[in-house]
């Protein structure tokens, strides 16, 4: 993909000034771009080959002309966005970071904002038309006030009509509960995570990434803090095979047995699903995680 080209043509003939150019950008390389998850799962491993691969991830470098591979992590991810800012709208901007780099800009009226889509989960947020949270002010009064401005940019683009998709998720969500008359607490949570899974399913991603970020997004929309305290998110991998398989195992801790729900990938396909215990023990035996030993543990 010539990167260069299909935002040109997108632009083309949209009578945007040169903010709303520069959000469109950010949108759109979320959406074109996926965090490449094989940075994280490398610090399971401690050798010096683990080491060199991940500094080759960060130092791979993006033909903004002839794009091949979506997957990114965050340096070059930020120095791709860089060259487009330059390159389409002659934006400066600066690489701030060493071990993780983000791209600041300079805002004549919300001073600096920085850019990260990788710890806020732009990457899978922009592809569903989320509120995106990786454009932030660096004073905190400021910040509010510019993302109260930047939905009316997002408007004015087109990414939302009236407003994100998750921005009622959690209301539609209690008022279903309600509905079906759920008491007790694990009953609720348990109805949660149906829900949870019935989206997850419907979700139509490419990177793994994406996956493991949306899970983590709408939990966040739909859980309250107390629920949040009884679901954990086990991230595992496989390393002995050519393609590395990744997996992430969540628990739902009760007052009788937890529930066990997996992510992973099978015969080329995310699957996503419920699973039970004896399921659980077979899958984990030749994974690694730093939080493996936890899974099992009441």
């Amino acid at each position: 993909m010539n990167l260069v080209e299909t935002l040109q043509e997108e632009m083309k003939g949209k009578h945007w000034n040169e903010e709303e150019k520069q959000r469109y950008i950010y949108i759109r390389c979320c959406q074109i771009f996926s965090y490449d998850i094989t940075y994280n799962y490398l610090g399971y491993l401690t050798t010096e080959k683990s080491f060199l691969e991940s500094e080759r991830l960060k130092r791979r470098y993006i033909d903004i002309l002839n794009v091949k591979n979506p997957l990114v992590v965050c340096t070059n991810f930020s120095q791709t966005l860089q060259k487009l800012y330059e390159q389409l709208l002659g934006i400066p901007s600066k690489l701030m970071g060493t071990h993780h780099v983000t791209l600041t800009l300079n805002h004549k009226t919300y001073g600096t904002i920085t850019l990260d889509p990788v710890l806020s989960y732009d990457f899978a947020r922009a592809k569903k038309h989320m509120y995106l949270k990786g454009s932030s002010a660096s004073d905190f009064t400021k910040n509010i006030l510019y993302h109260c401005h930047l939905q009316k940019v997002d408007e004015a683009i087109g990414y939302i009509k009236d407003s994100y998709v998750d921005a009622n998720l959690k209301s539609q969500v209690d008022q279903w509960i309600q509905s079906q008359s759920l008491k007790n607490k694990d009953d609720i949570l348990s109805a949660k995570m149906q829900f949870l899974k019935e989206k997850m399913q419907m979700a139509d991603f490419q990177a793994f990434s994406d996956y493991v970020y949306y899970q983590h997004i709408l939990r966040e929309c739909i859980c309250t803090e107390a629920e949040k305290g009884h679901l954990q998110a086990y991230p595992l991998c496989d390393f002995q095979k050519d393609n590395w398989q990744f997996y992430e195992i969540y628990k739902q801790s009760r007052e009788t047995n937890p529930l066990y729900y997996i992510l992973q990938t099978e015969k080329g396909k995310i699957q996503y699903h419920e699973i039970d215990k004896e399921e659980v023990e077979k899958i984990i035996k030749d994974l690694k995680g730093s939080l493996k030993k936890y899974i099992l543990k009441p």
